[in-house]
């Protein structure tokens, strides 16, 4: 009986291990790995970008990214390249101008050294490189404001070299200063510049170069201006922690003429014009001629008011200024040329008021009625009567042939007066426009 028991168990010991046997045989078979089957690229790449994975963290394992490199050796140089995307408006009240650059500055890093026979790009996400290794500190010194994008992510990139050469690549947006001279505005020349230092460390640490190329200008298009000429300067500056490793990018812009012709320069002409042409108008049109300078004087005044409500309060007069005051000068000399022309002929009328006529009559009735001796009383009464009627007629011709005479006079005297003002107004105008833009192009 044990014997068949025995039996009987070493049966169904067999038993189960075929069954393992066969049930681990359909696993393998079912469960193999599909690249084994079809040699899917996509998974057999996976194991080097495991790797490489893995030995980034090897790398940064231990790297202290606050810590520069060969911190007890020679200072770390910094090559840097800019490229100005576009520039927006200079901002003359502020005095202030923008620019969208694409920043990128080389170093070496010998802790970053390795052994891939290509070089490792990496992107940020949302994180920033100074999170994993160590960057430059870099300032715009003159930037009033300023950001880096971050749409869709944060736009920076780093590129490792085997040697360990790092190139940081970002986008960034600047509004900085501009100190402006605006003597001969609104055809001046600004010269803005950008100065690039470190905010830690002096030149026993870090230097800065430029990187050639190391400024490009991609958009040179803007709305009031025109590159003119882009240069840059290495250098160093002094501050009170040190001496620093300074670079220096200078732009010079050159305004446009257009807008400031067609809005201020062609109306101010033509509000001249009008006011010349006051002195067309009869001169016993007062309401005319008036109405006409004070118009005009207005126009020239809210002319200049626009033109100044844009410009800083600078303590210095400015090209355009000169031009404005002088047409105003010259609208307002046909209004003083009128009130002169006007004052000069009440001034004859009071002339001929002060004239003694009185005298006049007693004359020609003593010439009239100078009777002899022998003339009786009564015929000399008649004679005086008769006498003083024609005198009286005559007295009375003689007025009105003055009266005429003097206001043809007064006429011819006034437009005397008004055709030489029309031909000095355009005389003396023609001429300083002509020295006005002479001046201003060729020895401003």
């Amino acid at each position: 009986m044990t014997c068949v028991n025995m039996g009987r168990t070493s049966l169904a010991r067999a038993m189960r291990l075929v069954l393992g046997i066969l049930i681990g045989l359909e696993y393998c078979i079912c469960h193999r790995p599909v690249y084994m089957e079809v040699g899917d690229p996509s998974r057999t790449d996976f194991l080097p970008d495991q790797r490489l994975s893995e030995g980034l963290q090897d790398l940064l394992r231990g790297y202290d990214p606050r810590i520069r490199p060969n911190y007890s050796g020679n200072p770390v140089e910094i090559l840097v390249g800019i490229s100005v995307a576009s520039f927006s408006n200079i901002n003359e009240v502020d005095m202030e101008f923008g620019l969208d650059i694409f920043f990128r500055q080389h170093w070496k890093d010998h802790r970053l050294s390795h052994n891939l026979t290509s070089k490792i790009t990496l992107t940020m996400g949302t994180k920033h490189p100074a999170d994993y290794i160590w960057v430059p500190d870099t300032v715009f010194v003159d930037a009033t404001k300023s950001y880096m994008h971050n749409v869709l992510t944060t736009n920076h990139k780093i590129d490792i070299s085997a040697d360990g050469q790092v190139v940081w690549g970002t986008r960034a947006t600047l509004r900085a200063r501009c100190h402006m001279n605006l003597r001969t505005f609104p055809m001046d020349e600004q010269n803005c510049t950008i100065n690039i230092i470190s905010y830690a460390y002096p030149t026993q640490h870090l230097v800065f170069n430029w990187k050639s190329p190391s400024l490009v200008v991609l958009d040179k298009e803007m709305a009031q201006f025109y590159m003119n000429e882009v240069t840059t300067a290495v250098g160093r500056t002094q501050y009170v922690a040190g001496e620093y490793s300074l670079l220096q990018a200078a732009f010079s812009f050159k305004r446009r003429m257009g807008f400031y012709l067609i809005q201020i320069y062609i109306p101010c002409i033509a509000v001249v014009l009008v006011a010349w042409m006051s002195l067309f108008i009869d001169s016993r049109a007062t309401p005319a001629r008036v109405s006409l300078c004070i118009t005009t004087l207005l126009t020239i005044s809210t002319i200049w008011g626009a033109v100044n409500s844009s410009m800083p309060r600078v303590s210095y007069v400015k090209a355009i200024d000169v031009y404005l005051m002088t047409s105003f000068f010259f609208v307002l000399c046909t209004m003083l040329e009128y009130i002169g022309l006007i004052h000069q002929e009440r001034a004859k009328k009071g002339l001929l008021r002060i004239k003694a006529p009185f005298f006049r009559k007693v004359d020609l009735h003593r010439e009239s009625c100078d009777l002899t001796s022998e003339s009786s009383l009564h015929q000399g009464e008649l004679c005086s009567v008769e006498e003083g009627k024609r005198s009286q007629i005559e007295l009375n011709d003689v007025k009105k042939n003055e009266a005429s005479s003097g206001q043809e006079n007064d006429e011819i005297d006034s437009r005397g007066v008004d055709f030489a003002a029309r031909i000095a107004f355009m005389v003396v105008f023609a001429l300083f426009n002509f020295f006005y833009w002479f001046v201003l192009i060729y020895f401003k």
